[in-house]
């Protein structure tokens, strides 16, 4: 996911609707946008990823005047 806020931004990520536990193999990552200098990515890297991680992922992104959110679902072959 992409964002840009003059005000501080939190990010929480979700694993069918409960929070993404963050651990060695998988990582919750914030980074300067390389495409837009004023932006974000927030990336949620998944090491190792098994077929228990199939599941609808969602990111609430926060910052002092709402927030908004977008979800993708994960799925193996």
């Amino acid at each position: 996911a992409r964002a840009k806020s003059p005000t501080e931004m939190t990010a929480q990520w979700y694993k069918n609707d409960k929070k993404v536990v963050l651990d060695d193999r998988v990582k919750a990552v914030m980074k300067k946008d390389d495409k837009d200098k004023e932006g974000y990515q927030f990336l949620l890297e998944i090491h190792g990823p098994q077929k228990d991680d199939e599941a609808k992922y969602k990111i609430v992104i926060k910052n002092a005047e709402g927030q908004n959110q977008q979800a993708l679902n994960l799925a193996f072959d």
